[in-house]
């Protein structure tokens, strides 16, 4: 995976690198280093992001788009008094 395509991968699952260390259980130093080419990322790490970025980018198309721009006002639920 080139840096490149991490970069891409990050934006299209809405991730920083800090997250996908925390989720790999691994320190942002190794992150940085797949981001600026001086580590490869490894086999296993490229094929599961790609996973999740493809699936991401797949599930784009179904995303809810009723919800945009709403917001929650008290009183609008069953349960408010």
């Amino acid at each position: 995976m080139t840096p490149e395509r991490l970069k891409q991968c990050l934006a299209t699952i809405h991730w920083s690198p800090e997250t996908l260390a925390e989720v790999v259980e691994c320190g942002v130093s190794l992150v940085d280093a797949w981001l600026d080419g001086t580590a490869e990322v490894p086999v296993e790490a490229s094929a599961w992001l790609q996973t999740r970025a493809l699936s991401h980018e797949a599930l784009e198309g179904v995303r809810p788009k009723s919800l945009k721009g709403k917001r929650f006002k008290r009183g609008n639920s069953p349960g408010d008094a």
